[in-house]
């Protein structure tokens, strides 16, 4: 069996959201600064540029960077979020009032941080060569929350 190890990177970003239903502050339209930890386990690959490595970090960038990209500094919604009808209502009446690159809307029950965390994963899982057998992704609202979704590969068949 060969040696397994794990390997780990992490990205940032900025976005409102809104958990409509829910019975605390978090009802309300809020911001965070996410962090979001993208690790796998696997063994090394042994060809290639990529020689002794699980996964090169820039092929990682490749997959992760234009996710974070298209929720930085935007209105994350599944579509239920009151605020986005208000904006919508009021654009009806004044057109500065909403713009379409403000909002990114995501096939999610809701935006919380453990929805968010398996979009991310499933985003990713056509996009980890063979030799990953697990990977997952950690999403942070604050430094003291952490929502985790883990995929395991079943053995022998890659991702």
């Amino acid at each position: 069996m060969a040696d397994e190890l794990k390997i780990s990177k992490t990205y940032t970003f900025d976005a409102a959201h809104q958990l409509e239903g829910h019975s605390g502050k978090c009802a309300r339209l809020h911001g965070h600064t996410y962090q979001v930890t993208v690790w796998l386990k696997g063994t090394q690959l042994l060809w290639g540029s990529a020689h002794t490595m699980v996964l090169d970090y820039f092929d990682l960038d490749r997959a992760m960077k234009p996710l974070i990209e298209e929720l930085d500094h935007r209105f994350i919604v599944s579509g239920t979020e009151s605020a986005l009808k208000a904006m919508l209502l009021g654009a009806q009446q004044d057109e500065d009032i909403y713009d379409p690159d403000w909002v990114v809307y995501l096939d999610v029950m809701r935006t919380t941080a453990e929805e968010l965390a398996k979009w991310f994963a499933r985003q990713l899982l056509l996009k980890m060569p063979e030799n990953v057998i697990a990977y997952g992704v950690q999403v942070c609202e604050t430094p003291k929350t952490m929502a985790e979704f883990i995929q395991v590969m079943p053995q022998g068949e890659p991702l």
